[in-house]
């Protein structure tokens, strides 16, 4: 069966900064990369004073997902920065048409997977947290209703156990409550990954600081899986 993949992020470089070294594996190994952003973005770092760097950011993305191998992107302009309970069905109700849509094109019946990151956010970013919950959310929603499709598992994307809560962060994020089910090494596409990290140039200093923090750690990917709870094995 085949099998697609939709990597859901809140941000234009969370894909890039984030699991892109599994996204550019599984391209390669045939898997169709569907790749949704929540925002453009325009909160972000703009050390060269864009007049508009949502905009910037969003060509930034489409690069990204050109090197990652993505078959499509999808990009929706809710707020950056302001990703909250307010709008999470509306979001859910985003995310959720578009998958459908897309699963739409599919004539053989697909083995589905979500990606996106752990529900700590990865940085304690609550844009992060927001779009991994409600990501959630829809993955289990559409994985009890009626389809010809296999909704298989929620990749999500967490650090390993050895970083410690102040490396990366700028915010708060509770330290060393997450299982790691899969760790991917990525050392054979770890010039693909920083040539995705280095198309978000307009936050090259975000990448520079991952760089010099995390090192060799880059190189590997990890991951705690989530199934659909109908199944009774969900972890």
């Amino acid at each position: 069966m085949k099998k697609v993949l939709f990597g859901i992020f809140a941000h234009p470089d969370d894909e890039g900064f984030g699991p892109s070294g599994t996204l550019i594996k599984m391209a390669q190994n045939g898997v169709d990369i569907h790749l949704i952003c929540l925002t453009r973005g325009e909160a972000g770092m703009n050390v060269d004073n864009y007049e508009n760097l949502g905009a910037v950011r969003s060509q930034e993305w489409h690069k990204a997902g050109e090197l990652i191998g993505a078959t499509s992107m999808k990009q929706f302009d809710f707020g950056d920065g302001r990703l909250c309970n307010a709008w999470y069905h509306e979001i859910a109700a985003a995310i959720e048409s578009h998958v459908n849509e897309k699963l739409q094109t599919y004539q053989e019946p697909v083995e589905v997977e979500f990606l996106t990151f752990d529900h700590t956010g990865i940085t304690g970013h609550l844009d992060h947290i927001a779009v991994s919950m409600i990501t959630s959310f829809v993955f289990i929603c559409l994985s009890k209703q009626p389809t010809r499709h296999h909704f298989s598992h929620i990749r999500l994307f967490c650090l390993p156990p050895t970083i410690c809560d102040n490396d990366v962060s700028y915010v708060y994020w509770p330290a060393g409550r997450i299982k790691t089910d899969e760790t991917i090494d990525i050392s054979d596409v770890f010039d693909k990954k920083l040539a995705v990290m280095h198309a978000h140039y307009s936050q090259r200093s975000d990448a520079a600081m991952l760089l010099e923090r995390l090192g060799e750690l880059m190189k590997q990917e990890s991951f705690c899986f989530l199934k659909p709870r109908s199944t009774g094995q969900e972890s």
